[in-house]
């Protein structure tokens, strides 16, 4: 996929650098505050600080894979939404994740266990052809509605058909679900997820470039 900066309408699309790490990851714990499944496997108390550790290891593993990380914001430069997408054939490295440790028991504390289950059954669900996927999409709770997510996407998802590559993602509820099948993701798998609720598993097929 392109790493350069454009405009999307009045959103303005660019790569993050690892010095948009810890925004990055903020922007996405309040995306997520209230995601029933995310937050069904984390423990109870200090929500704020144990989602941005979960998305400041993940947006470390997924610069790690070489994957991407791209950010939308305003014309004045404020950030308003994030996308995580781990580059076909490619994982986070065991040195990432080794790494990201401290930081993912630091969030899920005694539930650790049951959020490393659910990370496992959710990769034995993911389609073997080589794919882009969507570790995460998420916006500020005041761009909900602006179109920001959507710019995220149709950007992505271009770069993808340009190449003939396919996506994948896991939504996280059914209406989430609905929002994904208007950029051609349909559902191919239901995954329970212990702990919490069940995620939906979505595949965009790869289109002739």
């Amino acid at each position: 996929m392109a790493t350069t900066a454009r405009p999307n309408n009045d959103v303005v699309l660019r790569p993050a650098s690892p010095s948009d790490e810890d925004a990055a990851a903020r922007i996405l714990a309040q995306a997520f505050a209230t995601d029933e499944l995310t937050v069904g496997l984390l423990p109870p108390g200090n929500r704020d600080d144990r989602l941005h550790d979960v998305f400041l290891a993940s947006i470390r593993e997924t610069f790690g894979a070489g994957g991407h990380v791209w950010l939308a914001g305003d014309g004045a430069g404020e950030l308003l939404g994030v996308a995580l997408w781990d580059a076909p054939g490619r994982a986070p490295r065991h040195r990432d994740r080794i790494l990201a440790v401290p930081r993912y028991l630091r969030a899920f504390g005694a539930r650790i266990t049951g959020a490393i289950r659910a990370e496992a059954i959710s990769e034995r669900h993911r389609p073997l052809v080589p794919h882009w996927y969507l570790r995460a999409i998420g916006t500020v709770p005041q761009a909900r509605g602006t179109g920001i997510a959507g710019a995220l996407l149709r950007d992505r998802l271009s770069a993808a058909d340009a190449t003939g590559s396919a996506a994948y993602l896991e939504s996280s509820s059914d209406a989430n679900a609905r929002y994904y099948g208007r950029f051609g993701f349909v559902p191919i798998s239901r995954i329970q997820t212990p702990g919490s609720t069940a995620a939906i598993g979505m595949w965009r097929p790869a289109t002739i470039p």
